[in-house]
């Protein structure tokens, strides 16, 4: 799960893809075993400025 977390950050840093976001949003979020406030707020701000809806 790592991989695809890097994945979705690298994928992010050339364009701005909503379910890498969403993914982002709810490992670092919610998932306890990745779960990370400050890369939370990061993609969560990310998200927001490019108004992606996320659950």
């Amino acid at each position: 799960m790592k991989k695809a977390l890097k994945y979705f950050e690298q994928a992010n840093a050339y364009s701005a893809y909503e379910y890498a976001t969403q993914r982002l949003v709810y490992y670092y979020g919610e998932d306890p075993a990745f779960k990370n406030e400050k890369k939370f707020q990061k993609w969560r701000s990310f998200a927001e400025k490019h108004g992606f809806e996320i659950d």
